[in-house]
């Protein structure tokens, strides 16, 4: 009897760390132009480069979202990397480059690059080359 107990309570507990980790609100920046983004993948029509003024005003917001969060703005990653730990790194290209003839090969173009921490939660946004 003590055994089902512990089992139902670990059991509830599992259910609630899942729905707490991917139940999370969707986020929108009414700045940034998050389909015209996605639509850009690869940066090959050039338009992410047009977008930085915005992107750059947002990047710290995006800091502390869940992955399911930041592609809800972001869309799906153009590359991404597993790390140890079980930590991500996302990239977004920024301008167009090599990756638009080749997009299994990591092109030398800007990129946006966003890291993930365990919980896989945003932990930093950066900028592969700095940007004026």
């Amino acid at each position: 009897m003590i055994f089902k107990k512990k089992l139902l309570i670990c059991s509830l507990i599992a259910a609630l760390h899942f729905t707490a980790i991917h139940c999370r609100p969707k986020v929108t920046f009414p700045e940034f132009n998050s389909t015209a983004w996605i639509k850009d993948s690869f940066a090959c029509q050039n338009v992410r480069s047009k977008m930085l003024p915005e992107l750059k005003k947002i990047r710290r917001q995006l800091r502390g979202l869940a992955i399911s969060q930041l592609m809800g703005v972001l869309g799906k990653p153009d590359s991404e990397a597993l790390l140890a730990g079980n930590e991500r790194i996302y990239y977004y290209y920024l301008q167009p480059g090599t990756q638009c003839q080749n997009k299994q090969e990591l092109s030398g173009a800007n990129k946006l690059t966003v890291r993930f921490n365990a919980l896989e939660q945003v932990s930093e946004v950066l900028f592969e080359q700095p940007v004026p």
